[in-house]
């Protein structure tokens, strides 16, 4: 029936309901970013990237999709290195050292009759 009433598949898009994002200026993290940008004052790296998070999370989970996901989940993951600050934690631990392949000893090998004594 509705490729009947409505001919091809263009003419629903037109009636499907508009979806539309409102910004709740009494959220804290939107109080947050307010307070820390100001008027008149230039927006930081930081904060370009915290309200770019902040919008592709609102997209997410309103049911879009979003333009670059590869951007978004290096976003995500520049967060949680903050967060943990991973950098300062990399930079105290010193790197452990790889030994050589040739000290790595090499396993004995095993009797075969061994195994056909299992059976």
């Amino acid at each position: 029936m509705k490729a009947q009433a409505l001919r091809d598949n263009t003419m629903m898009s037109y009636m499907a309901g508009k979806k539309s994002m409102e910004i709740n200026p009494d959220h804290t993290l939107v109080k947050a970013l307010r307070d820390q940008i100001g008027e008149g004052e230039t927006i930081t790296a930081v904060q370009t990237s915290l309200i770019q998070l902040l919008f592709d999370t609102a997209l997410l989970t309103g049911g879009f999709t979003i333009d670059d996901p590869v951007k978004f989940a290096g976003q995500v993951y520049k967060m949680l290195e903050t967060g943990l600050r991973v950098d300062a934690l990399e930079e105290a631990a010193a790197p452990e050292a790889v030994p050589d392949m040739e000290d790595v000893a090499e396993p004995e090998a095993e009797d075969e009759g061994s195994l056909e004594d299992i059976d």
